[in-house]
């Protein structure tokens, strides 16, 4: 878990580093929008590598779990991945640390 918190905390790292690059382009009084665009190719990139580091060990916690914990379990996620469902702060894997 320890592993997986680093990288995450990483990955988080590096996007929001990029978005503050993302502010300051936005925040210039002649902002170049091909540089814009390609920033926003960056941040793409890195979400989709945040997404898939979380995603895949969403799927190596699910296989160490009995059927009825997996649905349990896939219930907490689906709460904290999807806006319109209610996400339990408190089961929340990203809200505990």
């Amino acid at each position: 878990r320890k592993v997986f918190t680093e990288g995450v905390d990483q990955k988080k790292e590096i996007l929001n580093h990029k978005r503050n690059e993302l502010v300051e382009m936005i925040s210039q009084p002649n902002p170049e929008t091909g540089k814009i665009d390609s920033l926003l190719v960056e941040i793409g990139t890195a979400q989709t590598e945040l997404e898939k580091v979380v995603v895949n060990h969403i799927l190596k916690e699910k296989g160490l779990l009995s059927p009825e914990q997996q649905k349990k379990f896939l219930e907490m996620i689906k709460g904290c991945l999807l806006p319109e469902e209610k996400c339990e702060k408190s089961m929340c894997p990203s809200q505990r640390r």
